[in-house]
């Protein structure tokens, strides 16, 4: 089963590149602005199998301990979009938007 992880790191090139170099996966950027402060940001948002998402938490833990993350279970995966069952789990974070935990 997939999982779609996004993140919001202050590590976002380094994010980036072990993603598409390390992972040989892809990823999605989103400018994201926070609701609290309007502060702008961008999320990273990669689909991953299990292997790929124990080594990426385990990146993000050595280089960014402090990364907000969220993961959502994914079903199915076509172009018209992905199914998902969307159990979404923040798994750690903390508060860089002014309104993340």
């Amino acid at each position: 089963m997939k999982r779609r992880v996004c993140i919001i790191t202050e590590k976002e090139e380094e994010l980036r590149r072990f993603i598409i170099e390390d992972l040989h996966s892809g990823a999605t950027i989103y400018e994201s602005i926070g609701a609290y402060n309007m502060q702008k940001r961008n999320e990273i948002i990669a689909i991953v199998d299990k292997a790929e998402y124990q080594k990426l938490m385990n990146y993000i833990s050595r280089e960014d301990p402090h990364a907000f993350i969220t993961r959502c279970q994914i079903s199915a995966i076509s172009r018209s979009g992905s199914n998902e069952e969307c159990d979404t789990t923040v798994v750690k974070g903390r508060n860089i938007h002014g309104n993340l935990r």
